[in-house]
Parts: C-alpha cells; sequence; structure tokens
C-alpha cells in the first residue's frame, strides 16, 4: 500500500516511474510495494483530474477506487506469489542508477534544442488559439 500512495503523492510520469522505483527498492521497500507503485502510474493527482473533468466526481472516485485497490491485490498476489515460488530478490539491494555525476553529453544539447522549440510551438498553438477544451 505504501508504494501506491507514494505514486499518488509523488505523481511521477511513466518514464520516470521506473527509475523511482529502483530508488525505492533500494531504500527497502518491499517486492509488493514496488510492483504497487509501478501500477499505481494511473492515480496520480493530475490523472484523477482529468477523470474528475470529463467523467466527472462520482466516476472519478469509482475509478480511482478501483484503481487503488487493483495495484495493491495484484502487488499483493506477485509479492506472496513469488515470495511461495523462492523468487523474490534476494541479498543486498545493489542498483545502479547510471551515472553519479550529470555532465554533458548528447541528451544535454538535445534538450538544448528541443526545449526551446517545444517552447515556441506551445506559445505558437496558444496564439492560435489552441487549447481550449469545449
Amino acid at each position: 500500500m505504501a508504494g501506491s500512495i507514494v505514486a499518488v503523492l509523488a505523481f511521477v510520469c511513466s518514464v520516470g516511474n521506473i527509475v523511482l522505483a529502483a530508488v525505492l527498492w533500494k531504500g527497502g521497500i518491499s517486492f509488493g510495494g514496488v510492483i504497487a507503485f509501478i501500477l499505481s502510474d494511473l492515480i496520480t493527482l493530475p490523472m484523477l483530474s482529468v477523470y474528475r473533468r470529463y467523467y466527472g466526481w462520482k466516476a472519478a472516485g469509482w475509478m480511482a477506487l478501483v484503481f487503488f485497490l487493483g495495484a495493491i491485490v495484484t502487488a499483493l498476489c506477485l509479492d506472496y506469489g513469488f515470495a511461495a515460488l523462492g523468487w523474490l530478490p534476494e541479498g543486498p539491494r545493489e542498483v545502479s542508477l547510471g551515472r553519479d555525476v550529470f555532465g554533458w553529453n548528447y541528451v544535454t544539447l538535445l534538450n538544448v534544442i528541443a526545449i526551446p522549440l517545444a517552447l515556441g510551438a506551445f506559445l505558437w498553438g496558444r496564439r492560435q488559439g489552441g487549447g481550449h477544451c469545449h
């Protein structure tokens, strides 16, 4: 359950939740907690706001409850099932999270190019009257 709660409060997109799951694993959270964290990607606060906007408060509340319980039940089943089969990882929780320092590389260059382009496209779209939901 802790993994799902952290996921809802942390609001990490699909790209970042695996990296944060590795950090949680290294920090000592259970295997089931890591799985619940990964599965809780659909119940972040911005997504709940989208559900509320399109489906209303009642449906959004039910969706949040079903997603939350589904993530927890699935994670518990996987945790206990893997434990029964002896498949849970054992030993020290060594996780390699990439480089230890920040530096300039091709990703930095791509970000320097892409961020102004994305901002320009956003502003151009706003000027054209985009971004309005009817």
